[in-house]
């Protein structure tokens, strides 16, 4: 016997497929809706396995770095990108009966907003702090996108 791998999933386990749409709501508004909401309380209805979204753009705190007021500062990149990665470590948890069904909680990331990055502290020059904020500019962006979903020959905000 050889063991493989199959598929994540196949259009056999596809049972239901849903859209979230709103005239006033961005692509960016729906995807992150779809991923920190919706996807969770279906998440917990029993007997399903998995709820996959498709479409929409993933938000992502992006920070861009001046060059010359990092260097001013006599700070390395390596040092920005170690104090925002520990900033926003995942966090451990237990366990939580549900349902007859065990869930694992963990929190996942401590920053909660653009201040959130902007304030995190990458060293220090004669006792005063220096931040983020002090050699970039923070900002939300799209997360390189992977894929997109067409309804109706309109972009949508869609899973499964």
């Amino acid at each position: 016997m050889t063991p493989t791998l199959g598929p994540d999933a196949s259009g056999v386990g596809q049972v239901f497929w849903y859209t979230l749409e709103s005239d006033n709501m961005s692509q960016r508004d729906l995807r992150t809706v779809q991923d920190w909401f919706v996807r969770y309380q279906l998440n917990s209805v029993p007997g399903v396995a998995e709820v996959a979204s498709v479409g929409g753009y993933v938000q992502q705190y992006q920070i861009d770095i001046d060059p010359n007021k990092l260097r001013g500062v006599n700070i390395p990149i390596s040092t920005v990108v170690e104090a925002v990665q520990k900033s926003n470590n995942n966090v451990g948890g237990n366990v939580v009966e549900q349902g007859g069904e065990w869930a694992v909680v963990r929190g996942i990331g401590l920053i909660g907003s653009m201040a959130d990055v902007e304030n995190i502290m990458i060293g220090s020059s004669g006792g005063t702090p220096i931040y983020v904020k002090n050699v970039a500019d923070v900002k939300l962006g799209n997360a390189f996108r992977t894929g997109a979903l067409d309804k109706n020959g309109k972009e949508a905000v869609a899973a499964l």
